[in-house]
């Protein structure tokens, strides 16, 4: 291999390197966006929200962890019939998301019926 395969080959691995580890970053910084709103609007749901329940709606959350799901399901049960939970993360005993050993990406559970 001459210097430029090798310096080449070099660069390719460490820019798959920075770009998993964007990525998760990248996961992690929507996650505590998306967990923000969510998680307010399920354990402390405004007046509106509320009013918006009792009118019917159902709300769509997605990648919230199972342990946050179970949570609700005990402390909101009064309103399951308003939640709808998608791609859900699987989570370890301390409640951290499960990742993939292969892919690194976290696991989710499957939404097909």
């Amino acid at each position: 291999m001459n210097k430029f395969n090798k310096t080449f080959a070099v660069l390719l691995i460490m820019g798959l390197a920075v770009a998993g580890s964007a990525q998760a970053d990248e996961f992690d910084i929507a996650m505590a966006e998306t967990d923000s709103w969510q998680q307010n609007r399920l354990f402390t749901p405004s007046e509106v929200a509320r009013a918006q329940e009792e009118a019917g709606a159902v709300i769509i959350y997605e990648g919230m962890r199972d342990v946050d799901i179970e949570r609700a399901m005990d402390e909101q049960f009064d309103r399951v019939e308003h939640m709808m939970f998608v791609s859900t993360v699987i989570t370890d005993e301390d409640g951290n998301p499960l990742v993939d050993p292969e892919t690194g990406r976290v696991q989710t559970e499957s939404d097909d019926c």
